[in-house]
């Protein structure tokens, strides 16, 4: 108790003392500048960026000659096509050592290969229409026989209406909640991010996002998410759909913002976040908190099994996260430091991976290796794909692990009351061309923890490598430790154009 109150009592303060503090960078608030791995969705406003992307100030100090060019180069871009397409093509080699079930001191190892290749196109069109699409084709080089696995990560269209209203339309990943990892309040996007490197990118939302913005001190954004829509002539499929509201506004220097997530027979979640800077270190934070869960829990009765949502209690749910970038050796902004807090009151107090009891289930389970890679998240997603495609068995009972893996409840991160992570950043590592990173998460009540640590490579001739490191240790059968992984490695190396 004393944890979750020191984290909604930091959510709380810390954005007043921003108000009251000497910010030295006035835009660090409104421009996030920590970059994630390459997990995180590609960066769209980058690729569209130009004046006709930009809302234009009302500066006093600008001149009617200088609008006049503004307008004059804005209308010509508005007319203008254009078509771009960049990619990035990489062989990976991943690696994973296991120890053996039946001899604990001995340990095995499989090694899986395959091609990762992603094309990015972006088009713009007549009238301030453009459009993006993420395609991504993956090649088991493990196997002569195999096919090319294409899959659509993003497809989506821009419009607006007057530069008053904006909308995107299609398949997208949303930039929904401030946090480096932890996001308790994105209940839009269908992929959390992951701490361990994740090679594929991630697969985008389908729906309807608008954003109303009012100068720089205010935005408001929704979202219609239509992802569970199996057919859209079918009137019965709308209750599937759910939606999400966020007004965003500035106060002083601190960036804040009220959201609510929403759908048909689900209990509506309130959100709150915020962005910061307090005597030089970026602070962000979020909170969440909804009476009664929208996702199923294990529950054990009478020595069954059942999936249940917790009703009737308010869930919540907090995360903060403290960056700084240290300047090192004449080097500003070598060094990246970011540290995160998480409290997930839908987080389960017990370690269901020790208890080996066995027990009936409500109802019989598939399964297979799949189920379990699938959910721990230490596989790449084609690594996955490839054990998925195992058969499995249909079983009526068993412990409370194979429950929680084969019927999905069990998700990376999220499992336990209380996580930490810390995430280091060397650029410039040696030479400009490389980079040092050193992560660390801990679930806390579990004593669990994943420790990566990995150095990439990019040239001025678009060449890159990369490799990437994770070591499983803490207490036996707990949250990053139950699939016996010990060590799991991730070489990459592929140009990109």
């Amino acid at each position: 108790m004393k944890k979750i109150i020191f984290i909604i009592v930091a959510l709380v303060i810390l954005p007043v003392l921003a108000l009251s503090s000497d910010v030295e960078d006035n835009d660090s608030v409104i421009e996030d500048n920590i970059t994630i791995t390459d997990d995180m969705p590609i960066n769209e406003d980058k690729l569209f960026s130009n004046p006709t992307t930009v809302i234009e100030s009302n500066k006093s100090n600008e001149s009617a000659n200088e609008k006049e060019k503004i307008r004059r180069q804005s209308d010509m871009d508005q007319n203008s096509n254009h078509f771009g397409i960049s990619g990035e093509i990489k062989h990976v080699t991943h690696s994973t050592i296991r120890y053996n079930n039946r001899l604990p001191t001995q340990k095995m190892s499989d090694i899986h290969p395959y091609i990762d290749g992603v094309i990015f196109l972006d088009g713009r069109l007549p009238n301030d229409i453009k459009a993006f699409a993420n395609i991504e084709a993956i090649y088991d080089t493990d196997n002569s026989n195999a096919d090319v696995d294409f899959e659509m990560r993003e497809l989506f269209v821009d419009l607006n209406i007057n530069r008053a209203i904006y909308f995107r339309t299609g398949k997208q990943v949303l930039q929904w909640g401030r946090c480096y990892l932890f996001n308790p309040t994105d209940l839009i996007n269908v992929e959390k991010k992951t701490f361990t490197e994740k090679i594929t990118s991630r697969e985008g939302t389908k729906g309807i996002k608008a954003h109303v913005p009012f100068g720089t001190d205010m935005n408001m954004y929704g979202f219609i998410n239509t992802n569970e829509i199996d057919a859209f002539n079918d009137t019965d499929e709308f209750q599937k759909v759910s939606g999400a509201y966020k007004l965003e506004f500035l106060v002083d220097k601190t960036e804040m913002a009220f959201s609510i997530w929403g759908k048909k027979d689900a209990n509506p979640v309130y959100g709150y976040d915020f962005s910061t800077r307090i005597f030089g270190i970026d602070v962000q934070g979020e909170v969440s908190a909804s009476y009664g869960d929208n996702t199923k829990k294990l529950l054990e009765q009478d020595g069954i099994l059942y999936s249940v949502i917790e009703e009737d209690k308010w869930i919540k749910k907090a995360a903060i996260d403290f960056g700084k970038a240290f300047d090192f050796n004449d080097q500003p902004d070598k060094i990246q430091v970011n540290f995160e807090i998480f409290y997930n009151g839908s987080g389960y107090d017990e370690n269901i991976f020790q208890d080996n009891n066995i027990y009936l289930f409500d109802a019989p389970v598939l399964i297979n290796m799949g189920n379990i890679s699938n959910n721990i998240g230490s596989y790449s997603s084609y690594s996955e794909k490839m054990i998925n495609n195992q058969n499995g068995m249909t079983l009526p009972g068993g412990t409370k692990k194979v429950y929680l893996i084969a019927n999905g409840l069990y998700e990376p991160n999220y499992y336990s009351p209380y996580y930490a992570a810390l995430f280091t950043t060397v650029n410039k590592f040696f030479t400009s061309e490389f980079s040092l990173k050193a992560n660390l998460i801990s679930n806390i009540k579990q004593d669990s923890f994943i420790f990566t640590t990995g150095i990439d490579y990019k040239n001025i001739n678009d060449f890159k490598a990369g490799i990437s490191i994770n070591s499983y240790f803490g207490a036996t059968d707990s949250e990053y430790t139950f699939m016996k992984n010990a060590v799991d490695m991730l070489i990459t190396f592929g140009i990109i154009f």
